[in-house]
């Protein structure tokens, strides 16, 4: 599978918010933080690069909307990876979701901060994988500023939901 950007996508936010939908109150469920600490020898040569932190929280309101954060931070270490780390981007289906925030700093390996212009963003439809299948989802994605060999990326998307996935916001 080719890996043309730093997609984030949703794998298990529709389980996560049926069973936490399901009792009809709003619920807050935060995955515990990955943090690695990287080797006094320094990073592993065999990898193009490395994550450090990788936060996702999942938020549910009253009404059953659904608010999903995430946060990932990583250091580029070889050319390779520029392939899929000059890039960002997040899928969201307009009749239900409002546009993603993302937003994201990378900072060269010399100090140099580069903060991530919203403007820079671009919207189009999401890429469908079979003609038989048809979805009105879309992708915002965009340029990470400054990205090079030796940068730390810190990005943060947040998804909101406008409606709730199901009509009373879990399963009656």
């Amino acid at each position: 599978m080719e890996r043309t950007g730093f997609s984030l996508s949703r794998p298990g936010h529709l389980a996560l918010l049926l069973v936490l939908g399901a009792s009809g109150c709003g619920g807050a469920l935060r995955t515990s933080p990955t943090l690695t600490v990287p080797k006094a020898q320094g990073p592993d040569k065999g990898r193009s690069s490395e994550t450090l932190l990788e936060d996702r929280q999942l938020d549910i309101d009253a009404q059953g909307r659904a608010t999903t954060t995430r946060r990932y931070v990583y250091v580029v270490h070889k050319k390779a990876a520029l392939r899929w780390a000059s890039m960002v981007s997040t899928s969201f289906a307009p009749w239900r979701e409002a546009r993603p925030q993302i937003r994201a700093v990378v900072t060269t390996k010399e100090g140099k901060r580069h903060v991530l212009d919203p403007k820079t963003l671009t919207e189009q439809p999401y890429r469908q994988r079979h003609a038989t299948i048809l979805d009105d989802r879309r992708v915002l994605k965009g340029p990470l500023p400054g990205i090079a060999v030796g940068a730390r990326v810190d990005i943060t998307v947040v998804n909101r939901e406008t409606k709730p996935l199901t009509p009373h916001g879990g399963l009656h």
